[in-house]
């Protein structure tokens, strides 16, 4: 069998297996910063819109400002007890090492 004919029958394997596989909760954790939450909302939207179960975690400081606007991504909240600011704190403290 040639190389090229080896890549055909993979390729063909992977397709028969990702569209046959049940595997359709997605959890997404993307760093808090806005940016990367905003990139991965709108991966999570598309995946959501192609039938997945998409869940995001946000920090309750994003839910606040009200990042997170589309409807069938769900949330998991987490650091109510954090504050908005403590995040950039730290990360002035790590830039000044």
């Amino acid at each position: 069998m040639s190389i090229q004919g080896l890549l055909v029958s993979v390729t063909v394997i992977c397709l028969t297996v990702i569209t046959y596989s049940h595997a359709k909760t997605v959890i997404f954790q993307p760093p808090p910063l806005t940016s990367y939450v905003n990139y991965h909302i709108n991966v999570a939207v598309e995946l959501a819109n192609l039938g997945h179960d998409v869940w995001i975690s946000v920090p309750h400081y994003m839910l606040e400002r009200n990042i997170v606007k589309d409807k069938p991504v769900k949330i998991i909240e987490y650091g109510e007890e954090l504050e908005y600011f403590s995040v950039y704190k730290a990360a002035e403290i790590i830039n000044a090492f």
